[in-house]
C-alpha cells in the first residue's frame, strides 16, 4: 500500500512561522512484509527513509497534516474563489 502525500515537512523543529507540510512531497509505504518505508523529495533528489524513528517522525508529522487539510471539495472551492479574486482586470 502506498500513500501519496503532496507535502509534508521532512525535518526540523516546530518554531515560530514554521509549517509542516512545506518541505516538499513524501510517499509513505508498507511493503508485503509489514515494514514501511518513506520516500521524500526535494528539487535536488530523493531519499527513502527505511529506520523505524525516521518512519514513525515523518507519519506522525503527515497525520498533524491531514489533522488541518480541508477536504478536497473544499480545497477546491477554495482555488476557485482565489482564482476569481486574482483575475486579470
Amino acid at each position: 500500500m502506498i500513500l501519496r502525500v503532496g507535502c509534508c515537512c521532512s525535518s526540523g523543529t516546530a518554531t515560530p512561522g514554521w509549517i509542516a507540510g512545506l518541505s516538499g512531497p513524501l510517499a509513505l509505504a508498507m511493503l508485503p512484509d509489514g515494514s514501511r518505508v518513506v520516500h521524500l523529495e526535494d528539487q535536488l533528489a530523493g531519499e527513502v527513509v527505511t529506520n523505524e524513528e525516521g518512519v514513525a517522525t515523518l507519519q506522525t508529522r503527515w497525520e498533524s497534516v491531514r489533522g488541518v487539510a480541508l477536504p478536497q471539495v473544499s480545497s477546491v472551492a477554495l482555488i476557485k474563489e482565489a482564482e476569481c479574486l486574482h483575475e486579470p482586470q
